[in-house]
């Protein structure tokens, strides 16, 4: 079983530092990315024991069946990504 949870990124703090007065549009906020990560843990479906667990960078945003999992990520104004994790390894893809 795989699970998956927003935490703050280590440095979230500086994502506000350019920032002269947080409002509520969208262009007056940081970028998700810049506050969050994404925490994933693989845990056994019967015991409940944590097998693994890694942050990555990116908002989550799906969980497929299989257990990959995709985050989504903004690379400089206008460019998105997205990267799919699975057990062999990641993909980026922007969009």
């Amino acid at each position: 079983m795989i699970l998956g949870a927003l935490v703050p990124r280590p440095d979230w703090q500086e994502a506000w530092a350019d920032v002269e007065s947080p409002g509520p549009f969208p262009d007056q906020r940081p970028y998700e990315a810049e506050l969050w990560e994404t925490l994933v843990e693989y845990r056994d479906p019967k015991s409940d024991d944590i097998l693994g667990s890694q942050r990555v960078p990116g908002v989550l945003f799906r969980i497929l069946k299989d257990g990959s999992f995709a985050t989504r990520d903004i690379r400089g104004p206008g460019f998105p990504f997205v990267t799919l994790y699975t057990r062999a390894g990641s993909s980026t893809t922007g969009l």
